[in-house]
């Protein structure tokens, strides 16, 4: 998980704007905009998100360093015609 990642999983999950997370977290609309579009973040600027995107502080700094918590990001279910299916198997190796 990247930041940009987070950011807009949890922005879509909500239905949060740029604008709208920004004016939650007191920062500059161009700043949320510029970490969505990949620029580095501190997370001391990051931190003040996690409300708004009610989201533990923890969860959200270990979400950004790449770890990944279930309850936030499940993951996804396998299409319907996927389902019952077992993965083709690797060819054996011949001596």
């Amino acid at each position: 998980m990247t930041t940009a990642s987070t950011l807009h999983h949890r922005m879509t999950h909500l239905g949060l704007s740029p604008l709208q997370l920004a004016q939650t977290a007191i920062l500059p609309e161009p700043m949320i905009t510029a970490w969505l579009a990949g620029a580095p973040a501190y997370p001391s600027q990051l931190i003040r998100c996690a409300p708004a995107l009610q989201m533990s502080e923890d969860t959200f700094l270990d979400a950004i360093g790449g770890k990944r918590d279930r309850r936030y990001w499940p993951l996804p279910e396998p299409a319907p015609d996927r389902i019952g299916r077992r993965a083709p198997e690797a060819p054996a190796d011949r001596p």
